[in-house]
């Protein structure tokens, strides 16, 4: 099955890259179409931090995460397994605000914008159509859509990634991430530690 109608810009990976990307490309009037592996929301193992410095950008969009309440973050702590402690100001700042609600805000505003979005759908393959002047994506259930552009704001380690032999694609890292959301009576907001 073909998607009809070629888009402007496919973006493959529907985080914080791909959804603003897809908001700014589509407030300028391009067809865009977003593909994104998970169903909205989802959780995400992320610092979840945001420096002041994208605000602006982030209102020009028309996506202030106000709505979402975020904490203002002005100071950073960090402690060593002897207790030793550090404490440093935050000279720019940042908002904390988890992922779930920030990706979830950003892809409603997207649709909302006439983002076509498709979800859960996996991208096996992008191919150059040379007599189309534009590329061909097939999704992992064997659909396929056509774009002029293509964009990849998707995570490392995807099946593009094995796709394109991509050297760090077989290299797998020491360290592992984990992320748990603590209420902690007493906890300044304005802390990252």
């Amino acid at each position: 099955m073909f998607f009809s109608d070629p888009a402007d810009v496919a973006i493959i990976g529907g985080g914080l890259a791909g959804l603003a990307a897809a908001l700014d490309l589509a407030g300028r009037g391009h067809r865009v179409v977003l593909i994104e592996r998970k169903q909205y929301p989802f959780h995400k193992v992320c610092g979840e931090y945001v420096s002041h410095e994208v605000g602006p950008y982030l209102r020009r969009l028309g996506a202030d995460p106000a709505p979402l309440g975020p904490a203002d973050i002005k100071r950073f702590q960090l402690s060593s397994p002897a207790g030793r402690v550090l404490d440093s100001p935050l000279d720019l700042g940042g908002f904390g605000v988890s992922r779930y609600q920030l990706d979830n805000f950003l892809y409603r505003l997207a649709v909302a914008r006439g983002v076509q979005v498709v979800l859960p759908a996996t991208v096996t393959d992008v191919a150059f159509d040379a007599a189309a002047d534009g590329h061909v994506l097939t999704l992992a259930d064997g659909r396929q859509l056509a774009a002029r552009l293509v964009l990849g704001t998707y995570g490392k380690r995807s099946a593009l990634d094995r796709q394109l032999g991509r050297a760090f694609f077989g290299q797998r890292s020491p360290y592992l991430g984990v992320k748990h959301h603590l209420r902690l009576p007493g906890f300044p907001r304005d802390l990252i530690a």
